[in-house]
């Protein structure tokens, strides 16, 4: 890994904190403070001097996990529009033939209450 005085932190770019032990995005940077954002929205400032470029494994935790609550947010959108009924997340459904209804956010909704994104 790249020490500190070798590395320069730019915005957007995953990084790892070793003071949380967690995978970050950076989101502002303010001399050796930096503001960190994990893709659930959680921020923290972090001395710059704690950071260290992520791993590829690390950034595709950090995909993942976007890509999480990513569908969580659609679901819970998915939710509230169908006036609460409970939601099933599916990519691909070969079963039902019937009616798909699209939904706002993107996906379509099934006639046999699968939803799709």
């Amino acid at each position: 890994m790249a020490s500190p005085t070798e590395w320069t932190p730019e915005v957007g770019a995953a990084v790892y904190d070793r003071g949380t032990g967690l995978p970050w995005k950076i989101k502002h940077l303010d001399g050796r403070r930096v503001t960190l954002v994990r893709p659930s929205g959680f921020e923290v400032v972090a001395n710059r001097l704690s950071l260290r470029p992520a791993t590829p494994w690390q950034k595709r935790q950090l995909k993942a996990l976007a890509n999480f609550h990513k569908q969580r947010e659609i679901a819970a959108q998915v939710q509230r529009h169908m006036g609460g009924s409970p939601v099933i997340l599916q990519n691909s459904h070969e079963e039902c033939n019937g009616p798909k209804v699209p939904l706002p956010g993107g996906g379509w909704r099934c006639s046999c209450g699968a939803v799709f994104l």
